[in-house]
């Protein structure tokens, strides 16, 4: 268990390492408001709304990701940005996450995913080096980093062939579900593929990864793609990838879709399922929109800094990294 002092010096360290990184690799520090008014609507990630006594204000959000952001600052003719910074997501507080927490996200144009895997190996090394001379003690490295695609593990974990899954999916939108109930699995009524698909994720997939490697989980469903680009190859997945580390989900990287028609047709989706959930529903952001054909080929991760520093320290609570959390 760290100290206050212990864990200032760390993040201190840890921070500098970051902005050392990608200052020597030619980025631009972007510093993204954190009140706006609306988040990208994922069904599944809720802002923190603010209230003020401003009317202008009325209803504004704290932000859940800088990424609209960032890619607007990419229309400004730059290539690689990056953002270090506080984010906030109304979820309920673990030993993994909190409500405010530290995220980093880039975006590097005209490059691939497999470059932003190579700076997420460099950013292991970087945050293991604020841990030693912060502390003097040794992090905790991966052995090793795995690649491995969802259908690999899907087969492997669950004997599901996630091919078949996604065919039978596009007729019958609770196939997986029906198919996981029918074999004695419990879930929520009305559960949709989501709901599926992360039942197995959470029970057979993530308890399965090996500890003490850095997974790095390609391929997704397009289900799932967020603002990601479908793949070339089979537009049943997307270009995805998620890393985990001890058991946590670390860094979630797209090749993004700068297609306004598609991403304009996923957020009304997105949004009409958020109402069947009963949350509330985000107006689009036009100017993003408008931004995008200005945009190139680009690739961009979010990655949680202090997940990170928590695996790397091996703490077992977030808070034992981020001082002054709720």
């Amino acid at each position: 268990m760290m100290n206050n002092k212990q864990t200032i010096l760390y993040q201190d360290q840890a921070y500098y390492q970051i902005r050392s990184y990608f200052k020597t690799q030619g980025f631009v520090e972007v510093f993204a408001p954190s009140l706006i008014l609306a988040n990208t609507p994922d069904p599944y990630i809720d802002p923190l709304i603010v209230k003020s006594n401003n009317p202008a204000y009325k209803n504004w959000q704290l932000h859940t990701s800088p990424e609209l952001w960032l890619k607007k600052s990419l229309s400004e003719n730059l290539s690689k940005v990056f953002y270090l910074g506080r984010v906030f997501r109304d979820d309920i507080s673990t030993n993994h996450h909190l409500l405010e927490f530290t995220m980093l996200e880039w975006y590097r144009s005209l490059d691939s995913l497999d470059t932003l895997i190579e700076d997420c190996k460099s950013l292991f090394l970087e945050v293991a080096k604020a841990w030693q001379q912060s502390t003097g003690l040794v992090a905790q490295m991966p052995k090793k980093y795995v690649i491995v695609s969802l259908w690999d593990l899907f087969k492997k974990h669950a004997n599901l062939d996630l091919d078949n899954i996604l065919d039978a999916t596009k007729k019958d939108e609770f196939y997986l579900s029906n198919l996981l109930k029918e074999s004695g699995e419990l879930l929520v009524d009305n559960a949709q593929f989501t709901d599926a698909f992360f039942h197995i994720m959470i029970k057979y997939i993530e308890p399965n990864l090996n500890p003490n490697h850095a997974t790095i989980i390609e391929r997704w469903p397009l289900q799932l793609a967020a603002l990601s680009a479908p793949c070339i190859d089979d537009p049943r997945y997307c270009q995805r990838f998620e890393i985990y580390y001890k058991g946590l989900e670390i860094a979630n990287a797209y090749e993004e879709c700068n297609d306004a028609k598609i991403l304009k047709k996923r957020f009304t989706a997105d949004n009409k399922l958020r109402k069947s959930l009963k949350k509330s529903v985000f107006m689009p952001d036009e100017e993003f929109f408008n931004k995008l054909p200005l945009l190139p080929q680009t690739c961009g991760i979010a990655l949680g800094v202090d997940r990170l520093m928590m695996t790397l320290a091996n703490s077992s609570h977030i808070k034992e990294v981020f001082f002054g959390s709720l």
